[in-house]
This record gives structure tokens, sequence and C-alpha cells, in this order.
């Protein structure tokens, strides 16, 4: 290769990276406004949809386009013909095209043209015949969407609070099914633990993980964790070794003291925001004092005068206190949605005064319950340091009846029964005690004997003897071990049913609180 074709293909090579520049360039703007739409859309749809990953799918969308035109244009770059061709008709009128056919020839005419292409190619100014473009018309565009997409996604919303309670639910989640996981392990390992305990613990804990990753709001998460509770509690009593209940407590407190810590702590923050928001309000300082105060009845009377003085407010004054209650911004989202309802409901002229009672009563019951258990704690304290002795026993006793008449015929019959008794009693707030002993029928052999006869009269006896009668043999188990059994055929019978969503949620309730 002379000096010629050297300099001839250099000049190729330069056209060839401002070709497919412009060509990447074509393609990113066009991918970033199909993805910007894409993306405005999604905001859009926000604002009126609790949507919880917005935010991260149209960033996707933006990195995807991206990625995208540079394929796309990797893809479809132009060719080296195709290359000469565009510059020929930027004014080398077929010049490079002819180059390219003689390339490979040194015979005087070929030569003679490469010459003659060389001599253009140095007059040729590639920065004015092939400029880098960006499309001011597509430029323009993606700032306007731009523009838009900004304004969409701070505009506030119910949706959009709601979106981010999911976030904060779903991230919570996944550290609290991390931290169970990561204490199972730890407590697994300990030596302190006889292998049954361990087993026992396990079964708790995984159906604690499985309950949590299935939570699908704040309260059902809530009561998996308040579950889990009262299980290790019970596993406690069972835990002969005292060190292992040591290192059961402090499982417990690793697991359970950082969310009752961190609800009563939201508790508080939202309590203070709201009274602070109702404070700035003339019509909501009384109900603000009534929801510091605590009292439900004082707080129901407050919403029942808030109601009859709706009637007396202007479209002014309902709209500043709608807005009092809406733009809370609180950590409970079900406290949120039905201050969200009242604040729509104040512009209606009429309050739900009894489901909002409910709702705001939820700021204080975790700081009760709290102070409930640390009495029940401290109550079984001075009753264990008591010295003293008590004994309790039951028993329970049957017996068949006998009949006979004055007649040929005559029976008899025996029967056992049996009963139990327990000196402790079960707190009803938050521990849970031994569950109480069921019956369950067993089916084995039996004989039953039919006696009939009239008075002063002639009888018969009868006897019949039963393979699979009900009147059979049975024994009794603890509540709980058939529990389970009960609940996941009735859950399996629920999702495979018809019934309606609100009557599937009270069958769950209904064998979640039985637990």
């Amino acid at each position: 290769m002379n000096s010629l074709d050297k300099e001839i293909i250099n000049f190729i090579k330069k056209a060839s990276i401002r070709v497919r520049t412009n060509l990447f360039l074509k393609n990113f703007i066009v991918g970033l406004i199909v993805s910007l739409c894409l993306c405005l859309f999604i905001i859009i749809t926000s604002i009126f949809i609790a949507f919880q990953n917005w935010i991260e799918l149209c960033v996707m969308m933006i990195i995807l386009s991206v990625i995208t035109s540079i394929i796309v244009s990797i893809i479809k770059a132009p060719k080296t013909k195709e290359i000469a061709l565009i510059v020929d008709n930027k004014g080398l009128k077929e010049r490079i095209t002819t180059y390219l056919e003689l390339s490979n020839k040194n015979d005087d005419i070929s030569i003679a043209q490469k010459d003659d292409t060389l001599k253009h190619i140095k007059n040729y100014n590639l920065k004015i015949n092939l400029p880098i473009k960006f499309h001011k018309r597509g430029l323009y565009i993606i700032a306007i969407l731009t523009a838009l997409c900004m304004v969409g996604a701070v505009v506030p919303s119910k949706s959009r609070n709601e979106a981010k309670h999911l976030r904060k639910f779903e991230k919570y989640k996944a550290e609290m099914v991390k931290k169970i996981e990561k204490e199972k392990k730890k407590l697994l390992e300990n030596k302190q633990l006889t292998e049954e305990e361990k087993k026992a613990l396990d079964e708790h804990l995984k159906k604690a993980i499985k309950e949590l990753q299935i939570a699908k709001n704040k309260k059902e998460k809530e009561k998996a964790i308040e579950k889990l509770e009262k299980k290790l509690d019970n596993l406690k009593k069972d835990i002969k070794n005292e060190k292992g209940k040591e290192e059961l407590d402090k499982l417990k407190n690793n697991l359970i003291k950082d969310f009752k810590d961190k609800k009563i702590k939201e508790n508080k923050e939202d309590k203070n925001k709201l009274i602070t928001e109702l404070n700035k309000v003339k019509e909501g300082k009384d109900l603000a004092k009534a929801i510091e105060e605590g009292n439900k009845e004082n707080t129901l009377e407050q919403l029942k005068k808030l109601n009859k003085s709706l009637e007396k407010m202007t479209e002014a004054e309902k709209s500043k206190l709608a807005s009092s209650l809406k733009n809370t911004n609180l950590n409970d989202p079900d406290l949120q949605k039905a201050l969200n309802n009242a604040g729509d409901s104040v512009m209606n002229g009429e309050i739900n005064e009894d489901e909002l009672a409910g709702a705001l009563q939820s700021l204080s019951s975790s700081e009760n319950k709290n102070g409930d258990k640390n009495n029940s704690n401290s109550s079984k304290n001075n009753e264990n340091s008591l010295s003293g002795s008590s004994s309790e026993n039951s028993n329970g006793s049957g017996n068949g009846g006998n009949g006979n008449g004055n007649s040929n015929g005559n029976g008899d019959g025996t029967g056992k029964g049996w009963n139990t008794g327990n000196k402790y009693g079960n707190e009803k707030d938050f521990e849970e005690g031994k569950k109480e002993d069921v019956f369950i029928p067993g089916r084995g052999e039996g004989k039953d004997n039919n006696l009939t006869g009239n008075k002063n009269g002639e009888g018969n006896s009868q006897m019949i003897e039963t393979e699979n009668g009900l009147n059979k043999k049975g024994e009794k188990v603890n509540y709980e071990s058939v529990l389970g059994d009960y609940s996941n055929k009735a859950m399996e019978s629920l999702n495979n049913s018809n019934l309606p969503e609100a009557m599937k949620n009270a069958v769950k309730e209904y064998f979640n609180g039985l637990e």
C-alpha cells in the first residue's frame, strides 16, 4: 500500500466516524423521546394509582433507551461503500467510490485517479460537509417531555403516598426476613438447646418468615410479628436449660424490640404531625387536644361536635380543615387512608365519626399495649416472689345407666369420662398460655345393646354390632397440635372457593385469631 492509498483510507476513516456518530445521535434522540413518553405515561398513572416502583421503572426505561440506541447503531452501522456514497454526495462526486474499485490496481489510470481524489480530499472540509447534527427539533421535544416528567413527579397525591408506604413496607419486610434468618442460624448452632427445641424453633421462625413474605399491608406484618412473639414465649416455657432460655430471650429482643420501638416512635411522629396540622385550623384545635390526651370517648365527642359545626362552615373553612387532615403524610397507611376519607367527607358535609375515632385510637394503642405488658410482667414477678405452694386436681367419671321392666328383657351399659384441670391462668392481652385439650373421635370397634319392653308386658333385647359408627372411642389431644391442620385445610378450601373477597378476609381473620 503506497502513500496515496494510506491518505485516502485515513480520510475515509475520519468520515466514517462522523457518519456513525450522526447515526447514533439520531437513534439516541428517537429512543429517548420514546422512553420519555412512556415515563410520562407511568408518572401520570402513578398520580391516580398506587404504583410502587414507578421511579425505578422510569429510570430503567431511560437506561434501556440508551443501551438500545447503542445496539441499533452498531447493528445498522454503515459499511465502507455506504460511507463512500454519502461522502461523494457531499461534494466529492463519486471519487471515493471509484477509488474503492481501483484501490488494488497500480496502472497509470488508477494512479491518476488516486492523485485526483487526494487533491480534492485535501481541499475537502469534513466539519462543514459532514457536520455533527444534534437535531434541534428532537432536543426541543426531549426538553418539553423532561419538564413534564419533572412536574408530574412532584405532584402530591394519595396514590403517591400509598406507593411510598408500600416501598417502605417492602423494604422493612426484606430487612426483617434477613434478620430472622441471621438470628435463626445463630440459635440453631447454639449448644444450649436440645435438638427437639431447635426443631420447634426452626418451624416457628420459618412460619414467621412465610407470613411476613405474604403480608400485604402493615397490619398483617404487625400481626405476624406479634404471633412470633407469642410462640417464642410459649417455646421458652418448654425449654428446661436456663442458658437456653436466656439465648431465646436474646433472640426475641433482637427481633421484636426494634419492631416495637420503631412502631412506638412512628406512632408518636404521626400523632405530633396530626396535632400540628389540626392546630393550624381553628375548627381542629379541640380535636387535636382530644387526640393528644388519647381518650377515645373524648375524641369521638369532639368529632361529633366537629360534624355539627360543618353545617355552619364556609367552603374555604372546610377546604382548610380537609387539607389539615389529608396533608399529614403519616407513617401509618391505614390511618392516612382514614384521614384522606375524612378530608373528602368534610367537603361533603359529614364525617364518619366512628371510623375515624377507631383509626385515631391506633396512635396510642401500641403505647398502651406496651404499658399493659410491663404491668403484667411486674405482676408476675411479684407473684413469683411470694412463697407458698398450691395444688389442684380434677377428675371426672361417667357411669352408664341400667334399665329393667316386668319383662324378660334387661340390659346395662358402662362408660368412661375424662376432665382436665390447670392451675395457671391465661393472659388475654399479649401472652398466650397453653391451649386447651380437645376430643378427637376415633374409629374402633364397638357394641350397642338395645333394650325394649313395655310395662307389665313382655320385652326383648337386641344386640347390634357396628364397624364404622360414630359412637366410638376417641382421644384427647392438645388444641395447638390440630389447629394447624384444620387451618391449612380451611385455607385450601377458601382459595378454591368463589366467595367474595371480603368474606374470604373475614374467614382468614377468624383462623388467624385462633392461633
